[in-house]
């Protein structure tokens, strides 16, 4: 959080988000919450209203930013292929409620895994 509240976002090699780099920094310095995966990565899920940043948990890269996405940004490829509709529409919203019940989409099938909220 302090690193994007001094306007500072590092981003993962395989980076796939698709929210602005702005609101992705405001979404990571001021949350509504914050969550860590129960999975393996310890991955942690930054929430502010229907949008979402996903940075690593554990080991060198943790603390940058895997992917953002939400109704802020378009619906990607990935999107499209879970929902239905195009890549350009409009990313759909995720609640808190998502995240800690484990039921946010993923393109292979599955769902992340559900998060505990740690934070505000």
């Amino acid at each position: 959080m302090k690193n994007a509240e001094a306007g500072t976002v590092r981003r993962t090699p395989d980076y796939h988000g698709r929210l602005p780099a702005d609101l992705e920094r405001e979404i990571l310095a001021t949350p509504d919450g914050i969550y860590v995966s129960t999975g393996t990565g310890g991955r942690f899920i930054f929430h502010k209203g229907q949008d979402i940043v996903i940075t690593e948990g554990q080991g060198a890269k943790a603390g940058q930013v895997v992917t953002s996405y939400g109704p802020s940004g378009p619906r990607g490829e990935s999107g499209a292929s879970i929902y239905g509709g195009d890549p350009s529409d409009p990313g759909l919203p995720l609640t808190p409620e998502m995240i800690t019940n484990g039921e946010i989409p993923t393109p292979s099938g599955g769902t992340i895994p559900p998060a505990n909220r740690i934070g505000p």
